[in-house]
């Protein structure tokens, strides 16, 4: 299996969003997500209730996602905006720690301008477009990093700051007004955490989900549903590589229940889901069952 990220501790760098203050605010322990918003169109991403096929269905087969983005690089990360045509991606040397983010459309990758960082991977944005959210894997250790832009069009960002320093962090994904991400704990094993947002969606302090691992499994790369219902995340702790899990809660206010494999998702070599859309039909992974990571879609 490909370790993508190095167990040393992140130093202070710079200012930071996302301190355990215990003057802030504080999100629910539940996570739960902002809202479901209105439609914007049948490819658009907008947060839509999820048809009942579409939450009890399997998902078909994975595919690669598009031909221009299965390449000898590691894709690593990918965030549909402003439609499930257009990807925000990451891309780096396979194996390696270099990397750069782009926006995938039309067949074309055009190179993201991300100030004070490199190495960066895994974007997430906020709903409207103006906040990415990405790792930073520079110092020797990944780290979440915030960065901002006044047009959602636009392909510079500007203002870019770590998160939760003094923590290694990585995988990000915005939820409505939360950001869902992984957190080394003290047994240097990888928990699920989130943070609420503020209207101008920097995070606020951090907690740990309860209920999915232990100290003796890795969970990474967080994607909650739009209802806030079910998670789904990839997990080693039922084998060498990384399979893609999912748990289910009845409300936005109780715990997550037992974690079930999602089978019909996961290959032979390592598999991480990355966005899921408002309706659920259509999921988007991080897989190297073709050698490097590339991005493949599975439908339902």
């Amino acid at each position: 299996m490909r370790v993508l990220v190095v167990s040393v501790l992140l130093g202070a760098c710079g200012s930071s969003y996302g301190s355990d203050d215990p003057g802030l605010p504080t999100p629910d322990r539940d996570g739960g997500a902002s809202d479901a918003a209105s439609d914007g169109g049948s490819d658009a991403v907008s947060s839509v209730d999820a048809p009942m096929s579409c939450r009890t269905s399997p998902f078909g087969a994975p595919a690669p996602f598009a031909t221009g983005l299965a390449s000898s690089f590691d894709e690593l990360g990918a965030w549909p905006f402003p439609t499930v045509d257009s990807l925000y991606v990451g891309r780096a040397t396979a194996g390696q720690d270099d990397g750069h983010l782009y926006l995938f459309a039309g067949g074309m990758l055009a190179p993201l301008v991300v100030p004070s960082a490199s190495e960066q991977r895994y974007p997430s944005l906020t709903a409207d477009g103006l906040t990415l959210f990405f790792v930073n894997e520079a110092t020797s250790s990944p780290a979440l990093y915030v960065t901002h832009r006044a047009d959602a069009s636009s392909t510079s960002f500007s203002n870019t700051q770590p998160l939760f320093a003094g923590n290694i962090t990585t995988t990000p994904y915005v939820a409505g007004n939360q950001l869902w991400f992984s957190l080394r704990g003290s047994g240097f094993e990888w928990q699920i955490a989130v943070a609420a947002l503020d209207g101008s969606g920097n995070p606020g302090p951090k907690s740990v989900v309860t209920g999915l691992g232990s100290d003796t499994v890795n969970d990474l790369h967080p994607v909650l549903t739009a209802d806030g219902l079910r998670l789904y995340f990839s997990s080693d702790r039922n084998s060498a590589n990384y399979d893609v899990w999912m748990a289910e809660r009845p409300t936005k206010n109780d715990p997550f229940g037992a974690a079930v494999v999602v089978k019909e998702v996961n290959g032979t070599a390592d598999d991480h889901p990355l966005w899921i859309s408002p309706d659920e039909c259509t999921l988007l992974l991080q897989t190297s069952r073709a050698g490097n990571y590339d991005i493949y879609v599975a439908k339902r």
